[in-house]
């Protein structure tokens, strides 16, 4: 199925702890079929989430393939993301919107307790970059950036956004904005994809009948 899909072929990978009595962390590749079904195509075990680790496993999944995806879908972990690159130098690696929005609510969101309004509209803005796929959009969204940025700046707790390293989260966000943003991940075929849930619920069920926690009769 894989290599019958070509360049069009979407990945998603995610990891997760507890599946297994020996401590390691399950690592799923699933993909979407011509009939929008969730296919799992591959899985790792791994000890550590660090960048040899999962160079390793990228090694190993071209081994298997022939070749790396055309789109990968991972959440924000920085190891995943200097393996991928250097491994599928080619790749489009975008970041899931449901990771990226949980570490947004996480950094923003305390700068504006008792704004009710204000991160309404930072949330908003956040989202219409996310979701807008239209390619004349491709300018508007620098200018909704910096808008963000400004709700930030006079309507956020500023002092709060230096202090605490939170500036440079936003700055990364900016940084990395044609890994998230869907004016540029649409500009690829990625099934109609914008986050790793498919492979977040597959990691979950597994969880369930796997943890080391449940005693088997």
């Amino acid at each position: 199925m894989y290599k019958d899909q070509g360049k069009d072929t979407v990945i998603l990978y995610d990891t997760k702890f507890g599946t297994n009595r020996y401590g390691l962390k399950l690592g799923v590749f699933c993909t979407v079929d011509r009939e929008g079904k969730t296919r799992i195509i591959a899985a790792s075990f791994q000890l550590n989430e660090d960048d040899e680790s999962f160079s390793w496993i990228y090694e190993q999944f071209i081994k298997c393939f022939g070749s790396a995806p055309n789109v990968l879908w991972t959440d924000e972990d920085a190891a995943m993301a200097s393996a991928a690159k250097r491994i599928f130098p080619d790749c489009h690696h975008h970041l899931c919107i449901w990771h990226l929005y949980k570490n947004f609510y996480k950094n923003l969101h305390p700068l504006f307790i008792g704004k009710k309004d204000e991160w309404s509209e930072a949330q908003n803005l956040f989202w219409k970059m996310a979701k807008n796929t239209d390619q004349s959009y491709e300018s508007e969204l620098i200018l909704d950036l910096e808008k963000l940025r400004t709700i930030i700046d006079t309507c956020g707790n500023s002092t709060a956004l230096a202090t605490n390293d939170k500036s440079n989260w936003y700055k990364k966000l900016v940084q990395n904005k044609e890994r998230w943003a869907g004016v540029y991940t649409y500009k690829y075929f990625n099934a109609g994809l914008a986050s790793t849930q498919r492979v977040e619920a597959i990691n979950s069920a597994v969880a369930l009948f796997c943890s080391k926690k449940i005693l088997w009769k």
